[in-house]
């Protein structure tokens, strides 16, 4: 009778080590499976910063340098010298975010650009048109054309955060400028008996024969975001595209000199720096949510 008692109370003993054991191993697995799922919620906020929205609209505006003109002498001795070109750009801009680091881009801008060129004749090599030491150039001349474009562009972040954050955007351009006028130059100056002499004329298109142009487009930027949840950007772009989508011929006739002729093309080459503001639309998206809670 004994031997068997002790056998029962063996056997209740493992009966209750083996309960034991499988409630520590389930609390275990439960602890660990709150863990995980703790530690996965705190990888979603962390991608998903709060001004993070699927569509932004933003406004901006920025200046642009281009590099001087390219001068073609066809014939003669003399030629015009450009000087460097600024732009002007403004517009509003669409984004559509895929992932908080991952966006597409397109939107409308116009851009005014400044072009000017001169050339100075020293008064030696034109005696019959007299003039001072410290005159302007005789021929000289400033022009503003504009044109849209509409931006293609794949947007990636870095190194987000609810603060700022950077980005890089690279795409291209679909340009065009036919609604502008061409424009027919010409210039004089008065000789010593009073009349005018011509000294330059010239064409320029403006237009690019009407048709669109492509250019390809990247940028970097940095972007803070305000207690708003909107977003203020400033980024660096570079540009490049059609060469002479703006043309000149022109003449330029001294008296008494074989007259020059020669070509005036802008080309697609750009630097710039824009200012944005971007709408995010976050601010009315966690308002809702707290409503709803």
């Amino acid at each position: 009778m004994k031997i068997i008692s002790a056998k029962n109370q063996f056997s209740k003993g493992l009966q209750s080590l083996t309960i034991i054991l499988i409630l520590t191993h389930n609390h275990c697995l439960a602890q660990t499976f709150g863990t995980k799922q703790r530690s996965m919620n705190v990888k979603v906020q962390a991608s998903n910063p709060t001004w993070y929205n699927k569509r932004f609209w933003s406004v901006f505006g920025g200046v642009s340098i281009l590099p001087s003109a390219k001068i073609i002498v066809l014939e003669g001795i003399y030629n015009i010298e450009p000087k460097p070109n600024l732009a002007f750009t403004g517009g509003f801009s669409y984004t559509r975010n895929y992932r908080p680091d991952f966006s597409f881009n397109t939107g409308l801008e116009a851009t005014i650009t400044k072009i000017n060129f001169y050339k100075r004749i020293p008064q030696s090599e034109i005696p019959s048109i007299p003039r001072d030491n410290d005159a302007p150039p005789i021929i000289y001349y400033k022009e503003v054309h504009a044109h849209i474009s509409i931006p293609i562009c794949i947007i990636r972040r870095f190194k987000l955060s609810e603060s700022d954050f950077w980005a890089i955007k690279a795409g291209c351009n679909i340009n065009y400028n036919g609604f502008n006028l061409d424009t027919g130059i010409g210039m004089s100056a008065e000789d010593v008996n009073g009349q005018q002499v011509g000294i330059f004329s010239g064409d320029f298109n403006y237009t690019n024969s009407y048709k669109p142009w492509v250019s390809f487009t990247t940028a970097f930027s940095k972007n803070l975001v305000l207690s708003n949840k909107n977003i203020l950007g400033i980024e660096a772009s570079f540009e490049a595209g059609k060469n002479g989508y703006v043309r000149g011929d022109y003449v330029i006739t001294i008296p008494n000199k074989p007259n020059s002729y020669g070509v005036y093309k802008i080309n697609g080459f750009s630097a710039g720096l824009t200012v944005s503001y971007t709408f995010t639309g976050a601010n009315r998206r966690l308002a809702k949510q707290y409503q709803t809670q």
